[in-house]
């Protein structure tokens, strides 16, 4: 408990000084009316006893306040309080530990915890025993460990203890399986961050008179050594690395002197005794841009299809810049051959580039995943590593080191889902027996200052041109005066008979950063100095920078000794290699999906052109999907067949479509018009034009719809005078419509609202479809161009022109054949209202639901049919089986003129009918009268139901007809001259 006290011998009354009894005016109050008023000394805490002691009073020139007195002895009490409750919850816990601790002071409980603890120390570590469990500390530890096969081979047990890490298990991977020993048992426990691991290794095995006490202390200096690099890697800093059996610093010796191997034997990977460590390379990584897979996309639809031969292509990768990351190869967009060519990408990559030093590869790019993962890859591999030997051999790879760092690429594109399956190879010739390390050191250990200074400026010189920034490969000279110079591995003969004093170094651009292994393409430069050279010790120079210079700390220089295979002179011989890239330390291939990445518009219309891409690789190698997406149509009518002729289009490809209609959506259209739903019916329902376009965009939003709203004038409806010009609006905006559009679709449900279209359409010669239901029956056909070969503006032609345009309009088409009918060719009527005075199912479009389907689907394959002809519009109606179809001669099969199917039979035909010189909508009278009064004829065409009869002679027709008597013959007169052909 925490008080406050006074010197007993004090005169004060405690009482009175309680601060917490009396306020800072009852202290004062206190101070100054006792009867030390004035004293002569002041009160502080004796922090040992705890008490308020008298003290001389310190007064200054203006005084000592007494309310700040008071105000730092009410604060420091509260202090203390504080740390006096903290003290004893702490003590409250200790007494939780042990049993029977109530009457134990400070002291004696501490002691008893301490002791309880020690115990369960001790029990853990017996019960321990047997179980695999991580310690507090990074450890290695290897002992011997008998088998008991009796074979001669040797065996240890190893464990390594560190903190966990992502790439832990990997790194352990690459370190054992560098010593080429067989694992006979593996174990892994973890506990918090901690982890253990537990190995046992055996050699291959060898003559019982190997295995002796000295063999066995190489091979636990191996295994030792390789575990302790993958403890270095897990540690922060070499100060906190726990490394207590080897030298934490390297031996600093001149790189060109001999190294002993005995005083170095515990930095090196033993093998039989020789002396000699392995030297060991650090693989190449991979990274792939994802423009590199929309481009193999691209080229796989558009270009390769079904064709899985291989493709050459360019990898990039530039000398390693950061002391803790390497550089990968990486593939980008530019890295595959163009649409147009595979040579000319091939030129075109940029050379020069200090930051992209581009080698050769090939993809080979499957069609199934099947066949992905039934490619011989070891086959390919040294398919490749046989082309890299012949490079070698015949002096290329010496005028373009590139080639030294060929890779392999095998892939399979799934475009619907947007995952690729690849897998790369670096392929490396490999050397038998393996070449040996002589020595390793940074850079900057075995040049002289001087050397040093000449070698970084000859190499940022190298770099910073443009005919050698990009070049991997090169060698290093130092002659006599410590001057250094860059040079082409071509000059190699010139260089060594240089003065006797000079040093020559193999150097390349090395991608790793790791300070104790070289890089991959170390592995095919040494081959190429045994084998062009001979050589037996070669000096090699990791090249690596840091802000774009030479960095001769982070980079490496070495000796290794190679030995040639003998096999190697034989032109017949093949040659081992390896270089399948791992996978987490697996050999298994990558999987990505970009479909997470990618915006869904974009992705979508990827999915909408894979189907007609995919026809063009074997049905359909002649399909235009530019002319396709470029096509605009104009659809007259938003109801059953309008609805489903827009998502056919868009099927096909077609990306702009303009839907007109002035109607609502009703309760009833959503069952039978795809793309309506009961929100569009509700509220008195939606605008037709409006709903579609919007359902249009939900489903693909690419697409580029608009809807127009707006009822098409029509003969037989006569118009009052207040509404004339309105109508006449109408019918400009329709006419402005179809003149912006490639192509009409008639999809209207009354024959008279396809009359002013199908007269338009005549004059502008636009590619028209018309669909049209019964019950059970439908109608497909396409418009004849227009009496006109070439299409003519009303609006801005002269009418001293008109005349002598008027010898053009006729019977024929612009190919000199017989011009195809249109929808009213057949008609000896003009349109008339067809709506009035009619009962409900007479109104309303009564048909089996299949039907439209039908007929929507059709239209559309016409269209395609038309563009896909040589003659377009102007082609010939076809039938089956007639002797001018041309089916086989057109992709599409035939281009009929008309389709008439009934599914009461469920039957189709096609069929052929010509224009008619007095048809109200397309023959040459109607176009010339349209051309030369405009607006004002089609007025009177609306309001006047027998004016288009008049002026086409359908009206004499009807009259001659009337009076016109046949004399049947009966059949006895056997002279045929009085037959009249009707």
């Amino acid at each position: 408990m925490d008080f406050y006290g006074f010197n007993s011998k004090s005169s004060f009354n405690p009482s009175l000084f309680d601060p917490f009894k009396h306020g800072a005016s009852g202290f004062g109050g206190a101070l100054q009316g006792g009867a030390a008023a004035a004293l002569p000394h002041s009160l502080v805490l004796d922090s040992e006893k705890g008490e308020l002691v008298k003290a001389p009073a310190r007064v200054g020139k203006k005084g000592v306040s007494e309310a700040k007195a008071l105000a730092a002895l009410k604060n420091h009490s509260e202090a203390e309080r504080r740390r006096r409750e903290r003290i004893n919850a702490h003590l409250s816990t200790l007494r939780g530990l042990v049993p029977c601790t109530e009457k134990m002071d400070k002291a004696a409980l501490l002691a008893a915890v301490i002791s309880q603890v020690k115990e369960l120390k001790k029990d853990a570590l017996e019960s321990s025993k047997g179980f695999l469990i991580p310690v507090d500390d990074d450890e290695v530890k290897v002992e011997p460990y008998v088998i008991g096969a009796g074979d001669g081979t040797i065996s240890v047990k190893a464990s390594v203890c560190c903190e966990y890490r992502s790439e832990h298990l990997s790194d352990l991977r690459e370190a054992l399986d560098s010593l080429h020993l067989k694992m006979v048992k593996a174990e892994i426990a973890t506990l918090g961050n901690r982890v253990k691991n537990v190995f046992v290794l055996t050699s291959f095995k060898k003559d019982s008179n190997d295995a002796n006490t000295e063999a066995y202390e190489l091979l636990a200096s191996s295994v030792h050594q390789v575990l302790s690099s993958v403890l270095d890697k897990a540690s922060p800093s070499p100060e906190y690395s726990p490394r207590t059996t080897l030298p934490s610093k390297r031996q600093r010796l001149s790189y060109f002197d001999k190294i002993d191997t005995s005083s170095s034997s515990s930095r090196k990977i033993m093998e039989g005794g020789s002396g000699k460590s392995i030297l060991q390379f650090a693989p190449f990584q991979s990274s792939v841009d994802e423009g590199f897979w929309h481009r193999l996309c691209s080229l796989k639809l558009n270009k390769f299809g079904v064709d899985d031969s291989p493709v050459p292509i360019t990898g990039f990768y530039a000398p390693c810049s950061h002391s803790q990351v390497s550089n990968h190869l990486t593939l980008m967009a530019e890295s595959l051959p163009s649409d147009s060519s595979e040579e000319s990408s091939v030129q075109a990559v940029s050379r020069g580039n200090r930051n992209r030093c581009s080698v050769p590869g090939i993809i080979y790019n499957t069609n199934t995943v099947e066949g992905f993962h039934a490619l011989d890859k070891q086959g390919l591999l040294k398919a490749e590593a046989q082309k890299i030997w012949e490079d070698v051999r015949s002096g290329k790879a010496l005028e373009d080191s590139s080639v030294l760092s060929r890779f392999l690429l095998i892939s399979f594109a799934d475009l619907k889902k947007w995952s690729f399956h690849y897998w790369f190879a670096f392929p490396a010739l490999v050397l038998e027996p393996p070449a040996t390390l002589v020595n390793l050191r940074p850079a900057s250990q075995c040049f002289s200052s001087e050397e040093a200074e000449s070698v970084s400026a000859a190499f940022n010189e190298w770099r910073n041109s443009y005919l050698t920034a990009d070049v991997p490969f090169f060698l290093v000279h130092i002659d006599s005066n410590s001057h250094a110079t860059i040079k082409h591995l071509k000059d190699w003969e010139t260089s060594q008979s240089a003065d006797d004093g000079h040093k020559l170094l193999f150097g390349f651009y090395d991608p790793c950063h790791l300070p104790n292994h070289p890089g991959w393409p170390l592995r095919n430069l040494l081959a190429l100095a045994g084998s062009r050279w001979d050589l037996k010790s070669v000096h090699f120079l990791c090249y690596r920078e840091s802000r774009g210079f030479a960095d001769l700390g982070l980079s490496l220089v070495g000796e290794a000794m190679i030995t040639i295979p003998p096999g190697w002179r034989n032109h017949g011989h093949v040659l081992n290699a390896v270089g399948w890239e791992l996978n987490k330390g697996r050999k298994v291939p990558r999987i990505i999906s970009l479909a997470k990445s990618m915006d869904p518009t974009r992705l979508a219309i990827s999915a909408a052109d894979l189907n007609l891409k995919l026809m063009r690789w074997r049905a359909l190698p002649s399909l235009n999907l530019n002319s396709l997406s470029s096509l605009k149509c104009l659809l007259l009518g938003a109801g059953t067949l309008g609805c489903q002729v827009a998502r056919m289009l868009m099927a096909w490809g077609v990306r702009n479509i303009t839907l007109v209609d002035n109607g609502r959506v009703a309760m009833s259209n959503p069952l039978r018009q795809s793309l309506y739903t009961l929100d569009d019916c509700l509220n008195g329902g939606e605008y037709k034009a409006t709903a579609a376009v919007n359902s249009l965009k939900r489903i693909f939003p690419a697409v580029e719809a608009e809807g127009v709203i707006m009822a098409i004038p029509m003969p037989g409806h006569p118009v009052p005078s207040q509404e004339e010009q309105s109508v006449l609006d109408d019918c400009r905006r329709l006419d402005d419509l179809i003149d912006s559009h490639n192509v009409v679709f008639l999809l209207t449900d009354t024959r008279e609202s396809r009359w002013l279209p199908s007269l338009l359409c005549a004059n502008t010669n636009k590619i028209t479809i018309t669909a049209a239901l019964g019950f059970d029956s439908f109608l497909v056909m396409r418009h004849g161009a227009g009496p006109c070969s070439s299409s003519h503006d009303s609006k801005t032609e002269a009418e001293n022109s008109l005349s002598a345009d008027m010898s053009n309009l006729g019977l024929t088409n612009g190919n000199g054949g017989k011009r195809l009918g249109c929808y009213f060719c057949n008609d000896v009527v003009a349109p008339i209202d067809s709506t009035s005075n009619r009962t409900l199912d007479q109104q309303c479009t009564v048909t089996r639901p299949g039907l439209a389907l039908i007929a929507s689907a059709l239209a559309v394959e016409l269209l395609v049919g038309i563009l896909h002809h040589p003659h377009g519009i102007f082609a010939e109606g076809e039938v089956v089986n007639s002797s001018n179809s041309g089916s086989s001669e057109q992709p599409l099969g035939i281009l009929p003129h008309q389709i008439r199917g009934s599914l009461a039979q469920f039957s189709q035909m096609t069929l052929v009918g010509h224009s008619s010189d007095s048809c109200t909508a397309c023959c040459g009278t109607v176009v010339s009268e349209y051309r030369k009064r405009g607006m004002e004829f089609i007025l009177q065409a609306i309001n006047h139901p027998t004016y288009l009869e008049d002026l086409t002679g359908l009206t004499e027709l009807m009259k001659s007809a009337s009076k016109f008597e046949l004399d049947w013959d009966d059949g006895t007169d056997e002279d045929d001259d009085d037959l009249v052909e009707v």
